[in-house]
Parts: structure tokens; sequence; C-alpha cells
């Protein structure tokens, strides 16, 4: 689906991701000691060749940065890390993706959080929504409609819920 969006885009400048999927096994939502932290970033700087990609992750170990990548430190928890996060990497975002924490309160924040920074024609996606929040997707669906088109999607899996910032 990223390749679409991002096919979709005119000439992507800004990318965000929460969840760099961390490999240390003490941390909530750990990929496991042989995942690759970083990954979805490095691939979202190869497919676009002029972006710039930034990430943040609540591991401060596997943060790192590298050409065209920054990352930081981010508690999906905690409205007062996104304050900070937003000093660092700014707005105007193309895509801002969360692959984070999978919780409903944090994919609210991180929500919140897409809504302010995403550009006209940028997009919010919420990733591996567990289907029964379903009706709280499509309650913050109606909330945002002024200014943006939102859909639930169901996978085999899980949930996805994409906003477009339209105005």
């Amino acid at each position: 689906i990223y390749a679409y969006l991002i096919s979709s885009l005119v000439n992507p400048k800004k990318i965000f991701e929460i969840g760099l999927g961390t490999n240390n096994v003490d941390i909530v939502s750990s990929m496991g000691i042989y995942g690759t932290p970083g990954a979805s970033l490095r691939s979202f700087r190869d497919f676009t060749k002029e972006a710039f990609i930034y990430g943040a992750d609540f591991d401060r170990r596997i943060l790192f940065e590298e050409i065209r990548i920054k990352t930081f430190f981010v508690d999906q928890t905690k409205n007062s890390t996104f304050t900070q996060l937003n000093k660092n990497i700014g707005n105007n975002f193309d895509l801002m993706i969360d692959d984070g924490l999978h919780s409903p309160i944090a994919n609210l924040n991180s929500l919140n959080f897409f809504l302010k920074n995403i550009k006209v024609g940028g997009y919010a996606v919420i990733e591996d929504i567990n289907f029964s929040v379903e009706p709280l997707w499509k309650t913050i669906s109606s909330l945002i409609e002024v200014n943006y088109e939102s859909a639930f999607i169901k996978t085999k899996t899980a949930g996805m819920f994409i906003a477009k910032r339209v105005n």
C-alpha cells in the first residue's frame, strides 16, 4: 500500500514513521533478535530517491542517522514527547505512518500529531489496528471529515486507518 501512496504523491519530500522495529526483546512489540531496526525507513529512502525520511521509536538504543534519514525518541503514550519531536522534525509531511505501539491511546496520540503536520494532499496512516476498535475509527473519521478524506481498511490480519488532508 505504501508504494501506491507514495506513487500518488507528486515528488514527496518528507516521510515519517513511528516504530522503527526494535530487535531488543525487552521492549513491547519487539520484532525479535533477528529483526532489522529501520528497514522500512531505508526502503522509503531508496524508493523515493529524494525524500528526507524521519523516524521515531521508544527504544533509544536503535535510533540512528544515515544519508537522508534521521530518527528520534517518542513515547506514544506521552504527548509531551510529541512536542519535542515536532521541534526536531518540523511539519509539512507527505506521508506519516504509525507502526509503533499498536494500542488505541498510542494510535490516537499519533494521529493527533499527524493531522497537525501533514500537508494538503498528504496522508496519515495508522497500521495494525485490532478489528474490535473499528467503531472508534469510524467515529474519528466522522469527526475529521471537514479537512480529511479517511477510511478504515480491513486486511486479513488487522485494520488500517488512512486519512488524506484535502484542505
